[in-house]
């Protein structure tokens, strides 16, 4: 069969064309799925918006006794070595390089916690220097009960600048009795803002039912779940667990749900609540008890 130049030019044009539509199709469609970026080994992860370093990742892995911080495009920026000093039971807050000082360091604050002795605060540089201590205090990590107003969190901006509040603990076992406030050097870096640059807020902060909340933390006898179970949902209850994972008790959950009554032989300590609705954990929070 014969074909005119005009047939002969657009069939080598279609012949031509194909493989580069076909490679053009593939990486549409390779772009379009869900695909894994990078796995991370430690015991918590964390996305981070530093004030001069920028968005990083963080990774606080409690058996190495460290703080690894990724660049984004996933290659080690850094690795802090938790001191000596702090025992195995410890949790790491507020991670930043420009609140405690202003040279561009790394600072975090770690407060530690033993069933035999109130907990403590440090905050201390990235090359191990201690920066602040502050014995029987305690360090809230921001339970928040949806009312701004009670916001609970210990760094946060009081409309002029960057502060800290830390529980006191008049004695141990025994209730916080007071709160004292420090002023910080820098600033706390807006991870959710607007074009305009002013808050948009994360969903906690907001008065929104459908966000679950423990409080008070530290609790004393009870403690309270505000939350709003789905219409269609089949099982719901709040798991507590030690801080080694350890499993101590089940609630079951209804909407009728208000609050736990702790037993009397929970030593005082943190532990971990949590509210699994249909097999999904929907809130996970550390709670102190002080009774």
């Amino acid at each position: 069969m014969l074909f005119s130049d005009s047939k002969l030019n657009q069939a080598m044009k279609k012949k031509i064309l194909l493989p580069f539509i076909l490679s053009f199709l593939l990486i549409t469609s390779l772009r379009s799925q869900i695909s894994i970026d990078q796995t991370y080994n430690g015991t918590y992860f964390s996305i981070v918006k530093f004030s001069s370093a920028g968005y990083k990742y963080v990774v606080d892995d409690h058996t190495a006794r460290t703080l690894k911080i990724f660049n984004t495009n996933n290659t080690l920026l850094t690795t802090i070595n938790i001191p000596s000093q702090i025992p195995a039971n410890y949790f790491v807050y507020n991670l930043s390089d420009n609140l405690f000082d202003l040279n561009n360091d790394f600072e975090y604050v770690v407060m530690t916690q033993a069933s035999s002795s109130p907990s403590k605060v440090y905050v201390f540089k990235d090359n191990g220097t201690q920066m602040f201590f502050l014995d029987s205090a305690y360090f809230d990590s921001g339970n928040l009960n949806g009312n701004s107003v009670l916001n609970q969190v210990s760094i946060f901006n009081n409309g002029t600048g960057a502060k800290m509040k830390l529980g006191r603990f008049s004695t141990f076992p025994g209730s916080i009795s007071k709160w004292t406030v420090y002023s910080l050097p820098g600033t706390i870096p807006c991870i959710q803002c607007s074009a305009t640059g002013t808050t948009v807020g994360r969903p906690e902060y907001q008065n929104n039912n459908s966000e679950p909340v423990f409080y008070p933390n530290p609790a004393n006898d009870q403690l309270k779940l505000k939350y709003e179970l789905p219409k269609d949902y089949k099982t719901a209850y709040v798991k507590v667990q030690d801080m080694q994972g350890k499993e101590i008790e089940t609630f079951r959950v209804t909407n009728d749900f208000s609050f736990i009554y702790l037993p009397k032989d929970y030593n005082n300590g943190l532990y971990i609540y949590s509210l699994i609705v249909d097999d999904k954990v929907i809130k996970r929070e550390k709670i102190i008890l002080s009774k």
